[in-house]
């Protein structure tokens, strides 16, 4: 488990989760009021996340909020297992999906549908959160924490009920709504499972562009370190695997044809395990081939 501050009062916690490094990350937001997470990351990292709380000093009763800026696995399966940790926090996500995490089968079927039962094994079950512990927001909410506030914007074009947070100092936690980010190597990818809305997503970047942020901080993984930079470069990406995508599918190609060979390129690419890159390469040739 690796924990680091990357700005005053704000922690990233790298989950290791599928056992890879700086792949998903869980942040934490410090204030004199108490602490807010966000994500919670997968199941299969909870404890995980529970001992960085801990390994940080801070104590898991002032943990007062886990923000999940959206309901995929891998950003929120294991928000129901930490608040029997974290026993004063509240769940706070997109209001349409309260009820899928009260009851996540939907959720978690999706995901397996998708990515196979191996592999979704590996991320852990989705657990569901007690309805009395969640806080439906839509954007324009403020959470305070003592000396920091925390605001949840819309940002819907990765996925309807994606949400990304500012914190008083300017920085912006975006879960995938941006893109993923491979510090490792650099390099930029999409985020375009299905439910994305390209439209959408290009408002999103103006919108965020328009905050001016101060810095990033990806999901996968971390903080770039030019904020603006880093929208134009998902922008693109996006645009690039678009293109590509729609080329090969006139062209005859299969979706399995088009995800091998680009799951390749981006294993090279990117320097990520085979199995990881196809992962990537399947959800978001899935989403831009969706109807």
């Amino acid at each position: 488990m690796s924990c680091k501050a990357v700005e005053e009062g704000v922690y990233l916690i790298d989950t290791y989760a599928l056992n890879v490094p700086r792949y998903i990350a869980v942040y934490l937001v410090a204030g004199v009021k108490g602490l807010a997470l966000i994500d919670s990351g997968p199941s299969s990292v909870a404890g995980r996340v529970v001992e960085a709380v801990k390994g940080l000093g801070f104590n898991v009763n002032d943990v007062k909020y886990i923000v999940l800026t959206h309901a995929h696995m891998d950003h929120a399966g294991g928000a129901g297992l930490l608040v029997r940790d974290f026993k004063e926090a509240k769940v706070v996500v997109y209001e349409r999906v309260v009820k899928h995490l009260v009851n996540p089968v939907k959720l978690y079927e999706g995901f397996k549908s998708l990515f196979g039962e191996e592999l979704t094994s590996r991320y852990g079950f989705f657990s569901p959160v007690p309805a009395d512990l969640i806080i439906p927001v839509k954007g324009g909410e403020m959470f305070d924490l003592g000396g920091v506030a925390l605001t949840v914007i819309s940002t819907p074009g990765h996925t309807p009920h994606e949400l990304s947070i500012t914190v008083g100092s300017g920085s912006i936690f975006v879960g995938d709504a941006v893109g993923l980010y491979l510090p490792d190597a650099d390099y930029y990818l999409p985020a375009t499972p299905p439910g994305f809305n390209y439209e959408q997503y290009l408002k999103d970047m103006e919108f965020l562009k328009g905050l001016n942020p101060k810095k990033l901080y990806f999901a996968h993984f971390g903080s770039p370190p030019n904020p603006l930079k880093a929208i134009d470069e998902c922008v693109k990406t996006v645009e690039e695997w678009r293109r590509y995508v729609i080329e090969k599918s006139k062209a005859g190609f299969t979706l399995e044809q088009i995800v091998n060979a680009k799951a390749e390129e981006i294993r090279v690419k990117a320097k990520l395990p085979f199995e990881l890159a196809k992962l990537l390469t399947l959800m978001n040739v899935t989403g831009l081939t969706a109807k």
